[in-house]
């Protein structure tokens, strides 16, 4: 004759939180044994537990018609853009981290999202991450949005970041490196993906201060050691000492490409679409014949050659080289594409 209890749940006493379903049986917490979540389950996790510690409007692909991030402009910057997906596509360990640097105005914002469209089209990207400065709380937001991204494009990672989530539910107020350790290189480490991720990272320079900075890139600096073959990460900044010293560090150095983008100026030619496309807008506005469009992108197009960062606002070249400073009425602020391009 079987045992009354046979059918009845064993219990496991423990003394934390766990992942799986619980009841309370004196001063215990009690484990009950669980099937394993179904994906549709694993999914569903994360995006309960990402959906308040995110930020969406910090991805490339963002919808923000009233501050959207810049793209190149068509047949402009291919030389570069050419050789960022590349060295992404390398399976050389030199190149698991780019860094991409260039003064303000030299294309840096642009030159990211356009390579993230890219890379998004061919499978190739894993998350993203723009920042605006001032606007983000690291901590609580960068490794978060890059985990959760990474999630989305690697299906074959959501039940192991699930089963984190469920094991830790306090693992958003943790430190970044727990994060990227728990959320993004264990999850990568037990999944085989067949080909590897990229993530992008525009503006590091931009947010918070020096010790901050230079603690999320030592946070990005060791995932891609670990995860090498796996990941690549491309970093955009400014050339600011904080942030090239870490890069000669015994970290950085034998795993880190460089990108001098004041060594790439934009050539005459892409000045001159540039020039052609916003100039026109505003020749449109003043109700300019073709005839003064022409000389004015002409004009435009050989002042620029010597102080290429010109061409990120057609309205700067306009204010340079109009006789009379003309201005905008206060009723007519300047079209959408007249705003910068560059970062």
């Amino acid at each position: 004759m079987s045992d009354a209890n046979s059918n009845a749940p064993q219990v496991q006493t423990l003394s934390m939180i766990t992942a799986n379903q619980m009841i309370i049986s004196g001063g215990n917490f009690n484990l009950f044994a669980s099937e394993a979540l179904a994906p549709n389950e694993h999914r569903k996790v994360i995006y309960d537990s990402f959906k308040d510690y995110i930020l969406s409007n910090a991805t490339h692909d963002a919808d923000d018609p009233a501050n959207p991030w810049p793209r190149c402009y068509p047949n402009t910057r291919t030389t570069t853009l050419a050789s960022l997906e590349s060295q992404a596509q390398e399976k050389d360990k030199r190149s698991t981290i780019i860094w991409v640097s260039g003064d303000p105005s030299s294309g840096k914002s642009a030159i990211a999202g356009s390579l993230c469209d890219i890379l998004q089209a061919k499978g190739q990207l894993g998350a993203s991450f723009f920042f605006r400065p001032g606007e983000y709380d690291t901590k609580r937001g960068f490794i978060a949005t890059i985990a959760f991204h990474l999630a989305i494009s690697i299906p074959s990672a959501q039940s192991h970041i699930a089963e984190v989530l469920a094991a830790n539910p306090f693992i958003f107020q943790q430190s970044p490196q727990i994060q990227m350790e728990k959320l993004v290189i264990l999850p990568l480490l037990e999944c085989k993906l067949d080909s590897s991720r990229v993530i992008v990272v525009d503006g590091l320079d931009m947010y918070g201060n020096i010790t901050m900075q230079g603690r999320m890139l030592s946070v990005l600096g060791e995932a891609a050691a670990r995860l090498d073959g796996m990941l690549k990460i491309v970093i955009f900044t400014r050339p600011q000492p904080n942030i090239a010293n870490p890069f000669e560090s015994e970290l950085f150095k034998p795993i880190t490409a460089f990108i001098n983008l004041n060594d790439e100026p934009p050539t005459r030619e892409e000045i001159r679409i540039v020039l052609e496309k916003e100039i026109g807008q505003i020749a449109t506005l003043h109700c300019l014949s073709s005839d003064s469009e022409e000389v004015l992108v002409d004009l435009s197009a050989s002042t620029a050659i010597s102080a290429h960062p010109l061409v990120t606002s057609a309205w700067t070249v306009w204010g340079t080289i109009s006789p009379q400073k003309t201005e905008l009425p206060q009723d007519n602020p300047p079209p959408s594409s007249v705003r910068s391009h560059d970062g």
